[in-house]
């Protein structure tokens, strides 16, 4: 179920429809609150709707829970800055 949240998130944030992705990405981390990639995609669409402070706490939270997602994280900032 936390899967299914998380790709409808995803889904959600690529349409730049980021409240909608909020609340299924909250959701997943209700449901399993060790859920790196959930806060990976919280942190993205709290990037996209400019609430800076929220997103980098979750990008930390991601990282503290998994390693090997600063890659992810890091092209993501990459991506920004070409914007």
């Amino acid at each position: 179920l936390t899967d299914a949240y998380c790709n409808r998130g995803w889904a959600y944030y690529d349409k730049g429809q980021f409240d909608l992705a909020l609340a299924d990405f909250n959701k997943a981390i209700e449901l399993k609150p060790r859920l790196a990639r959930a806060y990976l995609g919280r942190a993205a669409a709290y990037l996209g709707k400019g609430q800076f402070d929220l997103s980098i706490a979750d990008f930390n939270r991601a990282i503290e829970l998994d390693p090997a997602l600063i890659q992810l994280v890091e092209e993501a900032l990459r991506e920004l800055e070409g914007r």
